[in-house]
């Protein structure tokens, strides 16, 4: 506060307000007006040349400096990624109107990895790096999923391991058709009751698929989060349900579906 009343009172328009106000007051005196009117018009000239040099300056100032960190802070972080995709596009652009296509397959191959590593970071942030037993797989490449070779489109996927050799995998998919199978089996849970195995639950709001083989200690989860987006956990070797239940209890589905929906 001291700091920024002293560069106020330095500031060169608050001199010229102050060097005005004594020449009205210069003029006032000479042509001798009474002592009451003489103060109201001292006032009301102080505070008309105060407004207009003085306080006006200092808010412009002030919303000027402020309006700028905020705006370049937020920028730094949310646009930094955007570098390495505009320079890739620029060549991919020089090289299409060079009718170079070899290479326009290249950079195109290369900003799609680029955009799977970014979309992998975000989709990383809503589930657990790693859990007391239980440790982060290594990250697959999405040619060797077991559902690369369906008609499922896969968005995400990863995998975690135990000392026991148990795992846990996640996919999350898209798979409209599927889930217009789910759909009826939400609208005619009697249809479910004959499956033995597969039920229908509740997992944080989400209405899931649950299929368990105990005799195999395989245990499934497809957890509908829209009309078009699944995502499947599959664990193996566990002792029981429950043991993939307190996984997911870990795993921030709204937050998945918020970013993915």
């Amino acid at each position: 506060m001291i700091f920024t009343l002293f560069f106020f009172f330095l500031n060169i328009k608050f001199i010229l307000c102050v060097l005005l106000f004594f020449a009205i007051s210069c003029l006032f005196w000479y042509i001798n007006i009474s002592s009451m009117v003489y103060s109201l018009l001292y006032i009301v000239a102080f505070l008309a040349l105060f407004n207009t040099f003085g306080i006006s300056s200092l808010a412009d100032d002030s919303v000027v400096v402020a309006d700028s960190v905020v705006t370049s802070s937020v920028v730094e972080v949310d646009m930094s990624h955007m570098d390495f995709f505009y320079k890739d596009l620029k060549f991919l652009e020089t090289t299409l109107e060079a009718k170079n296509y070899v290479d326009s397959l290249d950079i195109l191959e290369k900003v799609r990895d680029r955009i799977q590593f970014q979309q992998n970071r975000v989709m990383s942030s809503f589930f657990p790096l790693s859990l007391e037993g239980w440790s982060l797989k290594k990250k697959e490449s999405i040619v060797e999923n077991e559902l690369a070779d369906t008609d499922y489109g896969v968005i995400f996927t990863q995998s975690y391991f135990n000392k026991q050799g148990h795992t846990i995998e996640i996919n999350v998919v898209n798979a409209e058709e599927l889930i217009r199978d789910y759909n009826d089996l939400f609208n005619n849970p009697g249809l479910v009751r004959g499956m033995g195995n597969t039920h229908i639950i509740d997992q944080k709001g989400y209405k899931t698929i649950e299929t368990v083989f105990d005799d195999v200690k395989h245990y499934e989860q497809n957890i509908v989060l829209s009309n078009t987006v699944i995502m499947t956990l599959i664990a193996i070797g566990i002792d029981d349900v429950s043991i993939l239940n307190n996984f997911i209890e870990f795993v921030d589905i709204e937050a998945l579906d918020l970013y993915l929906n």
